[in-house]
């Protein structure tokens, strides 16, 4: 993914996200206090249940979540880097709060 966006000209290159298991589990499982063994069921926008970690507790980030992708990432390239993360409404949504 790298090399694709550095040949196709971006300025800017991602890691393509392909280490992931998802957007937001990445950084849900990384917190304390959300309990991602023992899912919530909640009904999603199109009305399927769909299984969300429960926050069960005061949320605390207890190490850097994304900085071995971020090394991985300045090691491959010369170009300026990004790294997306999901904010906190994007989080509440996607998680169920006990």
């Amino acid at each position: 993914a790298i090399r694709d966006m550095e040949r196709a000209g971006i300025d800017i290159i991602t890691d393509g996200e392909m280490r992931r298991e998802s957007y937001s589990n990445r950084f849900a499982v990384a917190l304390d206090g959300v309990d991602v063994d023992n899912p919530a069921i909640v009904t999603s926008r199109n009305g399927k249940p769909t299984a969300v970690p429960r926050v069960v507790g005061a949320i605390r980030r207890r190490e850097p979540v994304e900085k071995r992708d971020m090394q991985f990432l300045r090691a491959n390239t010369d170009r300026l880097t990004k790294i997306t993360l999901p904010g906190p409404f994007t989080l509440s949504m996607q998680a169920h709060d006990e």
